[in-house]
């Protein structure tokens, strides 16, 4: 799921500034954007994300809907199946 842009490399010193404001800032929403874009381009770091969630069991997301989410994401790409066979 991965786009090549092949015409460009970010910049470190930009990224690191933009970061630097965010937590500064507390920019949630900002961050939340950001890292969606992220997900979309690499659907391999968000099943880590998915998978770690679920692990973790957090009281504040809803686990029996990130668990039909990871069953749909599994039938677009299993290549990660085997993170969730124990959860």
């Amino acid at each position: 799921m991965c786009r090549d842009t092949g015409y460009y490399e970010p910049r470190q010193d930009v990224a690191m500034k933009v970061v630097q404001e965010m937590v500064e800032k507390k920019n949630l929403d900002l961050m939340v954007y950001y890292l969606k874009m992220a997900y979309v381009e690499d659907q391999h770091t968000y099943m880590n994300d998915l998978y770690w969630v679920m692990r973790n069991q957090f009281d504040d997301v809803d686990l029996q809907a990130v668990a039909k989410h990871v069953e749909e994401m599994l039938l677009i790409d299993d290549s990660d199946k085997e993170l969730f066979e124990e959860v």
